[in-house]
């Protein structure tokens, strides 16, 4: 999917607003890189006054937005003293030498990805190794943003050694893996995993004025020629009609439960307002109160 791999390599270096509260010291300041640089956050009071420089180190091309990837600062100024809460600014430095030394060796341990050896930075997993190097790996649950938990499965490789087929967006990449990303076997497991979704929810062709992210399950069913209706029956997601909201409708009838609305609002805004209730064909997304 383009799309995603454009984000996945931003155009610009930007720092974005830290969170999940942008006056409490003890924040994550997540930021995007354009090129390959050493990365440097410096952070200021009100007077201008520098509070902490944090030297983050070599840094490869990529979207740092999730805990795992974003620069934490834990409250503490250069002495290692707690601060107050209150108003800081963040200014991001990215140099391509680090002090006159000569950038060291990138990405020099390699995987074998569909037959063709390519490097890895430590820490990347086998999805955004795929990603970089423009394999199509579907998904509906993964978020740059966000940490990765492999609740769809559709983005599962063949993994050489390993007994069943693993989540490549969770699947940390270690030297000399062999890794296979769209074999008839994967491929057909892709499409019964659709099958199952698609059976479940009510409507599958949205209209794409809801944006492009409504096309997401259209555009796989179809890709994968998943509408054979062989596991039709109980149905998942029910519309509250009463709902008091005037501004928001809550369509749960297209709810796919990819729980994304319920990590950004825990891990991007630390709000843990939305959450999950209930198991099996009984899940939905819910409010405290149940809306109320």
């Amino acid at each position: 999917m383009p799309e995603l791999v454009a984000y996945e390599i931003p155009a610009e270096t930007e720092l974005l607003h830290n969170y999940p509260n942008p006056f409490n010291p003890e924040t994550w300041i997540p930021y995007r890189l354009a090129e390959d640089a050493f990365v440097t956050l410096t952070i200021y009071d009100q007077t201008g006054q520098v509070v902490r420089t944090i030297d983050v180190g070599h840094q490869i091309a990529s979207v740092y937005e999730s805990r795992s990837k974003a620069i934490y600062w834990d409250g503490r100024n250069g002495l290692g003293e707690q601060v107050a809460s209150g108003v800081y600014f963040y200014h991001l430095t990215e140099r391509k030498e680090k002090h006159n030394e000569p950038t060291p060796p990138k990405q020099t341990e390699t995987v074998t990805l569909d037959g063709e050896e390519v490097a890895f930075t430590e820490g990347e997993t086998l999805y955004e190794i795929s990603e970089r190097n423009r394999k199509d790996i579907p998904t509906l649950c993964y978020d740059p943003r966000l940490e990765a938990f492999g609740g769809c499965r559709l983005c599962v490789v063949e993994l050489e050694g390993a007994r069943t087929p693993v989540a490549s967006c969770t699947t940390k990449a270690t030297p000399g893996m062999v890794v296979r990303t769209a074999t008839e076997d994967i491929e057909k497991y892709r499409k019964t995993l659709l099958e199952m979704v698609t059976s479940e929810n009510r409507e599958i062709d949205v209209d794409s004025l809801r944006g492009y992210a409504s096309q997401e399950l259209t555009t796989l069913v179809n890709r994968y020629e998943a509408r054979t209706g062989r596991f039709m029956g109980a149905m998942s997601g029910t519309d509250q009609t009463d709902d008091k909201n005037p501004f928001i409708f809550r369509d749960y009838d297209l709810c796919i439960s990819c729980y994304r609305c319920v990590r950004v609002c825990a891990e991007q805004e630390g709000d843990y307002a939305i959450s999950v209730m209930n198991r099996g064909f009984h899940t939905q997304i819910t409010t405290e109160f149940n809306g109320d």
